[in-house]
């Protein structure tokens, strides 16, 4: 991919506010990225992501006399992880004609579609982290080998993975202080439907200044869970017993080791058209492009932080 170049008619200024624009854009419209801890890289720190986390100390059962203190010391331990950075991206090659026709237009829509493709790109990347390591959970209580595509995701199943988080002691997201659920459109029409004791909120009516404050993916808080919905959830893991499912995921802090989107190394290309075939003009093509510099590792190996959970829907779209 070539490298970020300004021409005098596409200043820096124009390239940071494209930069800008798509990161914001990046960090409200990915949703599955937030199950990771969102951790920040300075530039020229290296490749290698990592964090610490402290080990569970077990209760305090004996007790000393007055006066005195404990007996010893407690000893902290805990375990690093870490991830490497990769990078990832995609380029066009318009014609010079993006030289010729409204250039701040046409770069626009380009960045555009290449913003939606980054998020899209990011939610990916941590879906296929955590499908690929997170504990499966099947509603209706069934296993592999017994699921015949008829249990749905209502409050009860819900309900029952905050209990599965919990009974593991594993910690809520420090940004919400609640455990996250991710599921398909198809899966949260049977949630809307909940109309149990304790049922759903339509978190939509109790924001300051309208659903629009919101972003895209929030639909509700439910059960102990912030829950939000997204397409990239779907039959990533091909069937269950030949039975198609929807594998969704529920989450607590700390299950995936990723770098928070709002911080990360970002680049918007924009290379001008060169000409070289002087028989051809108006056929050199130039470069417009992205780069995300990113990780994205799965660190719940202490304990089930994040399940996949196997669902059906009621109804399908």
């Amino acid at each position: 991919m070539a490298n970020e170049t300004t021409v005098a008619a596409n200043g820096a200024m124009t390239m940071t506010f494209y930069k800008m624009e798509a990161r914001d854009f990046l960090r409200a419209n990915t949703v599955l990225s937030k199950h990771g801890t969102q951790d920040k890289i300075d530039s020229n720190k290296g490749q290698t992501l990592d964090t610490w986390r402290p080990n569970v100390l077990s209760a305090v059962t004996t007790p000393f006399s007055e006066g005195i203190g404990p007996a010893s010391a407690t000893v902290l331990t805990g375990t690093t992880f870490q991830a490497l950075l990769q990078q990832y991206g995609a380029y066009a090659k318009p014609t010079d004609m993006l030289e010729l026709t409204g250039r701040d237009k046409k770069l626009a829509n380009y960045q555009k579609i290449f913003r939606y493709q980054m998020a899209l790109s990011a939610d990916t990347l941590s879906y296929n982290e955590l499908m690929n390591n997170a504990a499966q959970f099947y509603c209706g209580s069934q296993r592999a080998a017994t699921w015949d595509g008829t249990k749905v995701m209502d409050g009860m199943e819900v309900r029952r993975l905050r209990r599965q988080l919990a009974a593991y002691n594993v910690p809520t997201h420090d940004d919400i202080r609640r455990y996250r659920l991710t599921v398909h459109p198809d899966v949260m029409f049977d949630l809307y439907n909940e109309d149990k004791a304790g049922g759903i909120m339509d978190l939509h009516r109790y924001v300051e200044g309208g659903p629009e404050r919101l972003e895209a993916s929030d639909v509700k808080n439910a059960w102990g869970f912030h829950i939000d919905e997204s397409t990239v959830i779907n039959y990533a893991n091909g069937t269950i017993n030949g039975q198609s499912a929807y594998q969704n995921v529920a989450s607590g802090g700390g299950c995936l080791l990723n770098i928070d989107l709002s911080g990360a190394p970002l680049k918007l290309y924009y290379v001008a058209p060169d000409v070289v075939n002087q028989a051809n003009p108006l056929g050199t093509t130039g470069v417009l492009g992205w780069k995300l510099t990113a990780a994205f590792k799965y660190i719940g190996s202490d304990g089930p932080r994040a399940y996949i959970a196997n669902s059906a829907v009621s109804e399908k779209s």
